[in-house]
């Protein structure tokens, strides 16, 4: 399943969820409004109270279920724009960045999570050279190959 699938699929649980909320409050209201009504036992009057604060509860948690859906739908919806990726993007491999134009591949270097600035690795090295042709083993190494962006 793609994230868009998945986040369409998030998406109808969302507005559930909230739909949901929004019947449990009128419920609630409905109760609030019943409880007040003249001439009703104390018995029945707690027993509407006790409905409402039900509701209420069920209104609470439908309510946050649909933030936190939201929330997933928004990371999703962040993963499905990665997805759909720039026809500019550079491919990368085991962690490198594979730079066709310059012939190298390329890696960010982080000290204690901090950046710590760019490892190289020439095609034209033995562990370049080794690398490349794994990375021409791979589907997408492969059709750079046959659509001749790769120089040996």
């Amino acid at each position: 399943m793609s994230a868009a699938d998945l986040a369409s699929e998030i998406h109808a649980s969302m507005e559930l969820a909230y739909m949901a909320a929004q019947a449990y409050k009128g419920y609630s209201d409905k109760l609030m409004q019943l409880a007040n009504t003249p001439g009703l036992s104390p018995d029945q009057r707690r027993k509407i109270n006790g409905m409402t604060e039900a509701f209420k509860e069920m209104w609470k948690e439908a309510s946050e279920h649909g933030d936190r859906m939201r929330r997933i739908w928004q990371d999703l919806k962040t993963v499905e724009a990665h997805e759909t990726e720039s026809p500019h993007a550079l491919p990368t491999f085991r962690g490198w960045t594979v730079d066709l134009r310059v012939k190298e591949f390329r890696k960010p270097k982080w000290k204690r999570g901090e950046p710590a600035g760019i490892e190289f690795l020439r095609f034209d090295t033995v562990q370049g050279d080794i690398m490349l042709a794994d990375w021409l083993r791979t589907p997408e190494g492969d059709k750079a190959s046959r659509e001749g962006r790769v120089e040996f």
